[in-house]
């Protein structure tokens, strides 16, 4: 069950890209938190057991997809849903995404107003 506010955690690795993604879930009224690289973004849901991820698949120090195979393989977070934003419009990467346990994709340049729609969305769906 989602917290309210929902806690959402960012994981970019661009910190300006991370910034305005931040502004705008805090402007959305989410509680928000952020990771600039994939293993700093595990160790954070592990700690704090966010409603929803936001991950950048070209992550450092543990990439997007590594990430996600790991977060679904915790028991204790695996079910967190996950909307993956990506520069990768292929649809390998979209499929790959998606196996591993993507709840959505998002393709940049992200669109505000969708990408607050798709995690609404995704905040409200029943769990798995």
């Amino acid at each position: 069950m989602a917290r309210n506010p929902p806690r959402v955690l960012v994981a970019e690795d661009s910190a300006t890209q991370r910034a305005a993604c931040v502004d705008l879930l805090r402007d959305a009224g989410l509680e928000v938190h952020e990771a600039p690289d994939g293993r700093y973004a595990l160790d954070i849901c592990r700690i704090i057991h966010p409603d929803l991820l936001v991950l950048d698949l070209g992550l450092p120090r543990l990439n997007g997809m590594d990430l996600l195979r790991k977060l679904r393989d915790d028991r204790r977070i695996g079910r967190t849903p996950v909307i993956v934003v990506t520069a990768d419009a292929r649809s390998e990467t979209a499929e790959t995404a998606f196996y591993e346990g993507a709840t959505d994709l998002v393709t940049k340049p992200v669109d505000a107003a969708d990408l607050v729609a798709r995690i609404h969305e995704a905040l409200a769906a029943p769990a798995a």
